[in-house]
């Protein structure tokens, strides 16, 4: 998929309002870990809409090798099983919980969706991606030197910007937590859903389009 198609196919979303949102994720992964900034380790949101249409937004590699965020029709995982709400019975693997009422989505429920914009990360080669994950894991600082780019540039959907009526808009960001370093990884498996502004800058979430 092109970078056109996937800025065409986001667009979807606009003029529709969302009745419904659920997640997709691990059954070990926290559901609050961080409410004061993001919820994290979401594998797959469910947008499900007053009109009755239903997307899908998740991690992908549908534009380069590297992950980055995308949204249509279908699921990425397909057995989508809503619960109203993890609990100590659940059992592992994955779980589709409705959030709607529980998480920072309720404020933006009924509100028209205006505008959806992908904010694309220029990257560079999985080898160089995979290099500096396993340095961001052990907790070192990563610094991407000319020598290890070695010119091997591409670009990556890495947010998504949902845009409101109201004027308010979430940021979707294909990205994990460092708790250690206070950081968001980019181009990673899973997402970050952020409602505040502030906390989107903080985190350099939502860059601007080459």
């Amino acid at each position: 998929m092109t970078k056109a198609e996937l800025e065409a196919q986001v667009r979807m979303l606009i003029g529709h309002r969302l009745k419904r949102v659920a997640y997709t994720k691990l059954s070990y992964d926290s559901w609050d870990a961080y409410p004061d900034l993001f919820e994290d380790c979401v594998l797959q949101i469910v947008l499900d809409t007053e009109s009755g249409d239903r997307f899908f937004c998740s991690w992908s590699t549908e534009t380069s090798m590297d992950y980055g965020v995308s949204l249509g029709r279908a699921p990425y995982y397909e057995t989508v099983v809503l619960r109203p709400a993890p609990g100590p019975e659940a059992s592992d693997g994955l779980h589709t919980v409705d959030v709607s009422e529980r998480s920072g989505w309720q404020p933006f429920l009924h509100d028209p969706i205006v505008d959806v914009r992908v904010h694309w990360l220029e990257t560079t080669s999985y080898e160089v991606g995979q290099a500096a994950m396993g340095k961001w894991r052990q907790g070192e600082e990563v610094v991407l030197s000319d020598d290890l780019l070695n010119g091997c540039v591409s670009a990556s959907p890495q947010d998504l910007e949902i845009v409101f009526e109201s004027g308010r808009s979430i940021m979707v960001s294909a990205a994990s937590y460092n708790e250690a370093l206070d950081t968001l990884q980019p181009m990673m498996d899973e997402l970050v859903v952020i409602f505040r502004p502030e906390v989107a800058a903080r985190y350099d979430v939502g860059r601007p389009a080459p």
